[in-house]
């Protein structure tokens, strides 16, 4: 029952929220259930967001994960739940991301880190962890909401792009001959040692 109820939640939080819009009454007709308040319809919804999606209690204990989050990890709701999903987090990234989710706690503040996610295979995979606060009406914190996006092509890119960048300036400052890069107008926007010591004997000597 608690666990069908954070379902409710979690769906009641998500629809109203400007990430995502859900109506009701055509995703019904789309599946063929009677009513939009059909558990398999709530069901349907939370499962089939476009997000690792979760909601955790005040004190910041898991109590729901959506099924794409169930499924990417490979882990069971009873082993997710309370501080289980811990398990699915990088050893080296762990204790940066609950100090992260310490500090919101503490100062009831939305969160967001970067972090690695185990897969169900194993391999670990960078990911955008968000989570905000959703207060009651005397201004406490009743349940937090979360969800997981996955980084790893965006991580990639960049790690190539740098790697691109210190071959490109391994070549540049260690050429045996002069190298610049100019702008249009032939002025000098970057020279390597070589050409600058050239350079700047020619001035001297003329």
């Amino acid at each position: 029952m608690g666990y069908r109820r954070a379902i409710d939640e979690f769906v009641d939080w998500y629809r109203r929220s400007a990430i995502w819009h859900y109506d009701p009454p055509m995703a019904s007709v789309r599946h063929g259930f009677e009513e939009p308040g059909d558990v398999q319809d709530i069901r349907l919804v939370v499962d089939t967001i476009p997000a690792l999606a979760w909601s955790a209690r005040p004190d910041g204990s898991a109590e729901f994960f959506n099924q794409r989050w169930l499924d990417y990890t490979g882990l069971s709701a009873k082993q997710a739940l309370d501080w289980g999903w811990e398990a699915a987090i990088h050893p080296d990234d762990l204790p940066r991301i609950l100090e992260t989710l310490r500090e919101a706690l503490t100062c009831v503040k939305p969160f967001e880190a970067e972090g690695r996610f185990r897969r169900f295979d194993g391999e670990f995979r960078w990911f955008f962890f968000r989570g905000s606060p959703l207060r009651d009406r005397s201004g406490k914190v009743a349940k937090w909401y979360g969800t997981n996006t996955e980084l790893e092509e965006r991580k990639r890119a960049e790690d190539a792009l740098r790697k691109s960048e210190e071959r490109w300036r391994s070549v540049f400052e260690n050429s045996a001959i002069g190298v610049a890069l100019t702008d249009l107008d032939g002025r000098f926007l970057v020279t390597n040692h070589v050409l600058w010591r050239t350079h700047r004997w020619n001035t001297r000597c003329g």
